[in-house]
């Protein structure tokens, strides 16, 4: 039996064993790769505790693959506790001393900001591991109380247009590249959509709603509609909120009153999975003989709707990316993991997935199911 070994600690020019681990999965699954195929045995890489940040996938393709008598095993070192985290750290908060345009009253002298890479938007913030809330224009959860003055124009590529017949003061001093999401009941209850704001006009009301998920239409009755705003600096009206600037390289948030944002652990999600078994569509050949055993899976974010893939199955407001994305794929097996904090969702089987073993997993806090 092959055995391999990685470790936060560890570097990918050691070769790998206990002693001299490897730093990346990568470079585990890339020893396994280029063995020869005569005389292979079952292998299985160890993974030592510790936090591993991703911002894309580990990718196993087909050439990746076990065999019946020889699996490939990923698996917890014994009694440790491995954790593939998909965020990075925001620190270098300052306060917020500039006076922007369109910030509230209340919020004056309470915002903090932080420099990020410029584009990088994202879609939860965590703060000693709790989601924070991000900004929205309407501080209620209860969609049925949401304004219901919007209106919509047929779609078209650049995006369907928008307008707000009452409250285009809303749209004043918002960023008009897709950082606004306008979080829609489309038709009637259970369907909902989240398409990014572009070409925003507060002086006419309208904005480009942009999203590959459904387009706006009229609903079955005036109840059954309501639309809110979200993610913008001046919808932080409370302590705790957040929202972040893409086109700056900026993130702002209002710290309760026990929080020290230079002590406090704030991340945000960059990765949008963490592992992905991918084979070739329709003919294969396909990912097989893979066991994913014991590892943590956390802080993954979702594909904005403007950007969701062709391919996707889409149905009522479920995106169905995934922390584990498994397609054309057979014979694996994920028992006793940890999937949590995903944008989307913990596990989706795509397309080719044939007797995949999904065993005492355990799968919290996603943004739109478990399992997939």
């Amino acid at each position: 039996m092959t055995t391999l070994c990685v470790a936060p600690t560890g570097t990918d020019t050691n070769p790998g064993t206990e002693e001299a681990p490897f730093a990346t999965l990568d470079a585990a699954r890339n020893t396994l790769r280029a063995r020869p195929d005569e005389g292979r045995e079952a292998s299985t890489v160890y993974l030592r505790g510790g936090r591993y940040l991703l911002d894309t996938p580990f990718l196993l393709k087909p050439e990746d693959s076990g065999t019946t008598e020889a699996p490939i095993t990923y698996a917890a070192y014994p009694n440790e506790t491995p954790i593939l985290d998909g965020s990075q750290p925001i620190t270098g908060w300052r306060p917020l001393n500039e006076d922007l345009p369109g910030v509230a009253d209340a919020a004056k002298g309470q915002l903090w900001v932080a420099d990020i890479p410029k584009g990088w938007k994202f879609s939860a913030l965590y703060v000693d591991g709790v989601p924070a809330q991000r900004a929205r224009w309407i501080n209620n959860d209860n969609w049925r109380e949401w304004p219901k003055d919007h209106t919509q124009g047929e779609p078209e590529p650049q995006g369907q247009r928008v307008t707000l017949q009452e409250n285009k003061t809303a749209l004043q001093h918002l960023p008009a590249n897709g950082d606004v999401e306008m979080i829609c009941i489309i038709a009637q209850y259970g369907i909902m959509g989240s398409g990014v704001l572009t070409d925003i006009d507060p002086e006419a009301g309208t904005a480009r709603w942009n999203s590959k998920q459904l387009n706006l239409r009229d609903s079955r009755n005036e109840k059954e509609r309501g639309y809110n705003l979200e993610n913008a600096l001046p919808f932080i009206d409370e302590p705790g909120e957040w929202a972040v600037d893409s086109a700056a390289g900026r993130v702002y948030y209002w710290p309760t009153d026990k929080q020290d944002v230079n002590t406090t652990d704030i991340l945000a999600p960059k990765a949008y999975a963490l592992i992905h078994l991918q084979g070739v569509a329709e003919q294969g050949p396909f990912v097989h003989d893979i066991t994913i055993q014991g590892l943590t899976f956390q802080h993954t974010d979702r594909l904005p709707e403007d950007q969701w893939p062709d391919h996707w199955l889409k149905r009522q407001w479920e995106n169905v990316g995934a922390t584990v994305y498994v397609e054309e794929a057979h014979d694996c097996l994920f028992i006793d993991n940890r999937i949590l904090h995903s944008g989307a969702y913990g596990l989706t089987l795509r397309h080719h997935a044939q007797r995949i073993r999904i065993e005492a997993n355990e799968i919290g806090w996603t943004g739109s199911g478990g399992l997939f």
